[in-house]
């Protein structure tokens, strides 16, 4: 009655675990002669993993159902998926186990399995891709700081999240004094080297729950959060225009550079980020006419000049910008012979 059927069935004699009976199907699957089988070690045929134990006769299981091994007449190997009932014919102990090729299954598995994860690295590769989009998109591309559109975004979250907490804020807008010189005389990739130096040091100041960004060619912002008193702000503020008092060093040179820094707090200087960037940067415009190198709080005259006030800040832009291009850098040979580059007004009359 096993004959018929479309997979292959052997009769397992569960005292001496030899095969008794085995149908076309099966020789088959594995290669053997017919009656080749009969005789033969179960374990050693079937499921030779298992070194001899069956789960029926020594587990006491009902049914075993697993994935096993079929040895082959010419010794490969062939998954199979088997299925062991016990059965009592004529007093004695017998198991009917049926077989079944699971190679074509495994192969299965085995291309789905590769096809997840070619899925999974083409998944990462988008990921990193798509991170880095959204990375240029918020950040600066030299220094790799925040840029103007994150920092108006996470401005725009501290300020929220200021007026619920009942707590201060502080912008403090930044502008490198004489930047422009020193790019423009000792070209835009030493420029572009004290730009990444700047961003360091202004990291390596602030907390990193604070916010520095680059907004423009030499202008910086930082944010400082979760503030209670005006003073703590003002020793973050002393503490970056001392970072500045070490120079510089590029390519064997030494470069020495300040900044000019203006402060908004919330909410007294702006209730919004539009209007404390604004005053910051009022703000920092006065600490660049009072000689830079210096800080600058907002003051409350200031803050009511509106657009008044921005056009005599654009003034001021023109007349300190003119004045940074009337001044030059002189190399300087020091006691122990080092060699800085020290920014100084140019005499009338100089050529740059």
């Amino acid at each position: 009655m096993f004959e018929a059927l479309g997979f292959g069935v052997v009769v397992v004699d569960a005292d001496t675990r030899r095969i008794v009976y085995a149908n076309r199907k099966i020789h088959g699957i594995g290669g053997y002669p017919a009656g080749m089988l009969v005789g033969r070690a179960c374990h050693g045929v079937l499921c030779p993993g298992a070194g001899g134990r069956c789960p029926v006769t020594d587990e006491g299981r009902s049914v075993e159902n697993s994935e096993e091994i079929l040895i082959r007449a010419d010794g490969t190997r062939l998954p199979i998926i088997k299925t062991a009932v016990p059965m009592i014919l004529e007093g004695r102990n017998y198991l009917i186990e049926s077989i079944v090729d699971n190679s074509q299954r495994k192969q299965i598995q085995s291309e789905l399995r590769k096809a997840n994860e070619s899925l999974q690295k083409e998944m990462i590769r988008r990921k990193r891709i798509q991170d880095r989009i959204e990375h240029l998109a918020y950040h600066d591309h030299l220094t790799g700081l925040a840029n103007r559109l994150l920092f108006r975004d996470e401005l725009d979250h501290a300020v929220s999240l200021s007026r619920r907490m009942g707590k201060q804020l502080a912008i403090m807008f930044l502008d490198l004094d004489g930047f422009k010189t020193i790019n423009d005389t000792m070209g835009h990739a030493t420029g572009d080297q004290l730009l990444k130096g700047v961003s360091s040091r202004l990291v390596a100041i602030v907390r990193k729950s604070d916010v520095v960004a680059r907004i423009g060619g030499d202008e910086f912002v930082i944010m400082i959060t979760n503030q209670r008193h005006a003073e703590s702000m003002k020793l973050v503020a002393e503490k970056i225009l001392n970072s500045f008092r070490d120079p510089f060093r590029l390519n064997g040179r030494d470069y020495y550079l300040t900044t000019s820094i203006g402060v908004a707090i919330y909410p007294s200087d702006g209730e919004n980020a539009e209007t404390l960037l604004k005053n910051a940067d009022i703000a920092m415009y006065q600490a660049k006419q009072k000689g830079r190198n210096q800080y600058f709080f907002c003051p409350s005259l200031t803050k009511n000049e509106g657009a008044e006030g921005m056009e005599s800040s654009g003034r001021g832009y023109e007349m300190i910008d003119r004045t940074e291009r009337k001044s030059c850098y002189r190399a300087e040979r020091h006691r122990h012979g080092m060699e800085s580059l020290v920014f100084k007004p140019c005499r009338e009359g100089s050529i740059l």
